[in-house]
């Protein structure tokens, strides 16, 4: 099998998890991957986009004149939202002042909820997407709280796989590969783990993890952070 240890290791934790109910089902005697260790795998960070390239993205859905859009892959850069957070979200979770913003995540990961500050340049893009949605006053975003903030041309919420194919839509424009909602997240958590003035508790916070050891693995250095240490190896010429 030519695949990753990563891959390996998942498809190992599969084949347990489903012998391990055949068993308990009393449908097999024994469990033949209860002596099967899997695979050493290097801690590495996730992929993460570099300001440059994500910046890139960003100015491509600006470009295009489609606000919602616009104001979406925004507040992507710039919160980490997962995909399905992101497009929960209703307009009563939304709160944007003059000089601050926040957005609530009423059902993160584990039905957890948590508040996460918006910075500027993503509140300028969502208070122009509210303007045109005749939204601009907090009043008109109260009076339709219940609604969803992004909507499909049809009005109904955005879909995860909508908002995934809208990332992913704009990644091709700007020419950059591999791009999902998630590589925003990764991206951020990266920026913050690395950031000196920020803590881990203050990084986990902001993201929603419960854990501090799955914030910490963005301490480790990426697949692209080793490439291009390895460049630097050897006799300068």
């Amino acid at each position: 099998l030519n695949a990753m240890p990563a891959t390996v290791n998942r498809k190992l934790a599969a084949l347990s998890t489903f012998f391990r109910w055949a068993g308990e089902a009393n449908l097999i005697t024994s469990d033949p991957t209860a002596d099967i260790a899997g695979m050493e795998q290097q801690d590495v960070a996730p992929k993460a986009l570099s300001e440059a390239t994500m910046n890139k993205i960003l100015r491509k859905a600006k470009e295009s004149g489609n606000l919602r859009d616009h104001a979406l892959l925004e507040l992507l850069a710039a919160t980490g939202l997962r995909a399905a957070e992101a497009a929960g979200l209703t307009l009563g979770d939304l709160l944007l002042g003059e000089r601050s913003g926040w957005v609530t995540v009423r059902f993160g990961k584990g039905r957890k909820r948590r508040r996460v500050p918006i910075h500027l340049r993503a509140r300028k893009a969502l208070s122009a997407y509210m303007e045109q949605e005749q939204l601009a006053e907090p009043a008109a975003r109260t009076a339709r709280a219940a609604e969803p903030l992004f909507r499909s041309r049809n009005g109904d919420p955005l879909t995860p796989y909508a908002l995934w194919y809208t990332v992913k839509k704009y990644a091709r424009l700007a020419e950059v590969e591999g791009v999902t909602p998630h590589t925003f997240r990764h991206s951020v958590a990266t920026h913050l783990v690395r950031d000196p003035q920020v803590d881990m508790v203050t990084a986990a916070t902001f993201l929603g993890h419960s854990r501090l050891d799955t914030t910490a693995r963005y301490s480790q250095p990426s697949e692209d952070d080793l490439a291009r240490a390895a460049e630097r190896v050897g006799i300068k010429s």
